[in-house]
Order: structure tokens, then C-alpha cells, then sequence
């Protein structure tokens, strides 16, 4: 096997305050980035009740609260439902590319954040080859000290672009479902999938080879990636 695999994934919600069209834009300006890379884009599209995360509400007859912080338009049970869904099209992009060993997650409407580009994306999708390290970028440093409640993202880590080697990508998302549910049981309330990464690194029987570096919502989320690969 070899070769970098980006993936990206896509549904509807009615009502999301970035509307359908929007979406499709920020889509097209992400498939620019195809030549500039080592193969087409892996992307995902089904309707909310093909996302594990709904199925699994509809089978457990769980009814939970959610989070929404300062935004209720954007932070609905669908929205954070289709967050949950990322390492589900990760895993289905291996299936569908044995052949490739590392998967990296986009956003969808990644261009929506600023200073960002496909060059810049490009560089960094081309240099993650690391088949030994999970690789996702945050705000903020690992502090014990910071409580931050269940209502609010946490931004230990981003969710915009991650890096998972194959090996790893089953142990990932089967705990990564398994803090969702164990939150969901214990507390009823549904949140980012933010907030269950960093729960993992302290909840999580399977431990993980994360590693974690500096970004903020912006080119850093790329530029920053811990290989030097972008010049500066």
C-alpha cells in the first residue's frame, strides 16, 4: 500500500444558516486542489439518517439535550449529529481505497475559514505519510486545569483537518463512537465532536498515537502541520 487519501464528506441540513448553495461553492473551490495532489477526492454524501450517530438515537430511543453556545441557528441535533460522522467516512474511504494507508480529513467548507488555500492545504495533504501518528491540530494546549462545560466547544482540538494512518483507523472511530455513547448515557446531552476528542484522552480504554499541535482557526491549521513543510 501506499499513498495520502483526502476525504471529505457533505449532507443537507434543512435550515443550517450556511445555506445548500453556499456549500456547493465552497465545494467546487475544494476540488480545485485535485491537481496539486496524489489522487481525487474521496467524498461522502447520504442523507442524515444514513450517519451512524442517528441510527444509533433511533435505536436507543435516547432523546438528548444539545449543545448550542452562542450559535442555536448552526448547533442543532443534525448539525452536531453530521460532525459525529467524520471517522465513519474516513473508515469508509479505507474500505473503498485499499490501497492507500493514510487518511486526511476536509472539511467541506474548509475555504469558509480565512487565509486558507489549496496550496497551502496541498503541501500539507502531499507530506502526511506518516503511516505511526495520528496528527490533529487545536487551540489549545493540554491543561488539566481548564474545565470547559459541556455547553461550550472545546478547543483543545479543531475538527477541520486531521491525519489518520490506516492501522489506526478502526480503533479510532470504535472509540470515538464509544465516548459518544458513554457522554449520551451519562449526561443526555449531545455536543461537538471537538469536545469527544479531547474527551478520549481521558476516558478512552484504547489509547491513541495522537499528536497534538498548535493551530488556530485560520492557514495555521495547515502551516503549523509539525513537519516542516511550508516555507516561511
Amino acid at each position: 500500500m501506499s499513498g495520502v487519501q483526502l476525504v471529505t464528506g457533505y449532507v443537507h441540513i434543512a435550515d443550517h444558516p450556511r445555506p445548500h448553495e453556499e456549500y456547493e461553492k465552497l465545494l467546487d473551490k475544494l476540488i480545485e486542489i485535485v491537481p496539486m495532489i496524489e489522487n481525487p477526492i474521496y467524498f461522502c454524501q447520504h442523507p442524515i439518517d444514513q450517519c451512524w450517530l442517528f441510527k444509533y438515537l433511533q435505536w436507543s430511543g435516547l432523546e438528548p439535550t444539545h449543545s448550542v453556545a452562542d450559535n442555536p441557528k448552526k448547533n442543532t441535533p443534525a448539525y452536531h449529529i453530521v460532525q459525529h460522522q467524520k471517522l465513519a467516512w474516513l473508515c469508509a474511504a479505507a474500505g473503498a481505497k485499499p490501497e492507500k494507508d493514510v487518511f486526511v480529513w476536509v472539511d467541506a467548507g474548509i475555504h469558509s475559514v480565512p487565509g486558507i488555500t489549496n496550496e497551502i492545504m496541498a503541501t500539507t495533504i502531499n507530506a502526511a505519510k506518516d503511516e505511526n501518528t495520528i496528527v490533529i491540530p487545536g487551540c489549545w494546549r493540554r491543561d488539566p486545569a481548564r474545565l470547559v462545560p459541556d455547553s461550550q466547544v472545546n478547543w483543545r482540538y479543531c475538527g477541520g483537518f486531521f491525519v489518520v494512518p490506516r492501522k489506526y483507523l478502526i480503533d479510532f472511530d470504535t472509540a470515538f463512537r464509544a465516548e459518544t455513547i458513554r457522554h449520551l448515557r451519562d449526561t443526555n446531552n449531545l455536543s461537538w465532536e471537538v469536545n469527544t476528542f479531547q474527551r478520549l484522552e481521558t476516558h478512552s480504554a484504547i489509547r491513541l498515537p495522537i499528536w497534538w499541535y498548535q493551530a488556530d482557526h485560520n492557514a495555521s491549521l495547515f502551516t503549523n502541520y509539525p513537519r516542516a513543510v511550508h516555507a516561511s
